[in-house]
């Protein structure tokens, strides 16, 4: 019989050494992202599209985020206090840029392709102030 759980294990723990440390603050609290990440938060926001509703766009990018924090010290519980917070509230655009941060610190690339830099106009000769040619001539049959 092969071990999954032992393969895992191992591999999961080769992770958490590889992948160290990364605090972040957020909201005044201090937070570790996560070594090791269920994928069903991330599938969530890879599924989204156009014809998604807002709240299964929240719910969907909140649950990407709470899969991302290590939840060491009561983190989820924290983080929830902090996003429930009317004083200083945390607003989509907020929670949005946190998750895209955290995708990054856990695959070491940008969550999105970034945007390419602004198109140059191609440079192109001298207009030519002769007329054209509009009569179509025979072809050679040379």
């Amino acid at each position: 019989m092969h071990d999954f759980d032992k393969d895992r294990a191992k591999r999961h723990e080769d992770r958490e050494k590889e992948f160290g440390e990364k605090p972040f603050k957020f909201g005044g609290e201090m937070f570790y992202v996560r070594a090791n990440v269920g994928y069903l938060g991330i599938k969530r926001v890879a599924a989204l599209s156009e014809d998604s509703s807002g709240g299964e766009t929240f719910d969907a990018i909140e649950a990407s985020v709470f899969s991302m924090i290590d939840p060491r010290d009561d983190a989820l519980e924290r983080f929830k206090k902090v996003t429930a917070g009317n004083e200083d509230p945390v607003t989509f655009d907020d929670l949005v840029e946190l998750q895209n941060w955290l995708i990054g610190e856990q695959t070491g690339r940008p969550p999105t392709q970034e945007e390419p830099s602004a198109p140059t106009q191609p440079t192109t000769g001298e207009t030519s102030t002769e007329d054209s040619s509009i009569e179509l001539g025979e072809a050679s049959t040379n």
